[in-house]
């Protein structure tokens, strides 16, 4: 069986191998990502500390496919993380790892996966 590998971020994904760059275009139909914390009504004060709002981090993933045998798909590690905080099973999720940096430090690619 072939694996798929589909983008689930909103920009294109390049992996710097040895001999080539793989590169992975965002998937339209699958655009995913946890919301804001500022995008989203926050479920109230959870504390404070010495006077300073602490709220509770209640994110929510948007449009992340279900697993599906012979898919993975590429994420950030926020959507990651607040989809298994969901409940999702993680197994299908990568998350670009040894990210790349030109001169200027802008993000050029990553060197390989991590499965959350």
């Amino acid at each position: 069986m072939t694996t798929k590998i589909i983008n689930c971020t909103p920009h294109s994904i390049d992996v710097w191998l040895d001999d080539c760059i793989v590169h992975f275009e965002p998937d339209p139909e699958f655009l995913s990502r946890a919301n804001r914390f500022d995008e989203v009504n926050p479920s109230g004060i959870k504390d404070d500390i010495w006077g300073i709002p602490v709220y509770l981090n209640d994110e929510d993933v948007n449009n992340l496919p279900e697993p599906e045998v012979g898919y993975n798909f590429i994420v950030s590690k926020r959507t990651a993380f607040a989809a298994i905080k969901r409940g999702r099973q993680a197994h299908d999720l990568l998350i670009p790892g040894g990210i790349l940096r030109n001169s200027k430090n802008h993000e050029i690619g990553c060197r390989y996966f991590i499965r959350p």
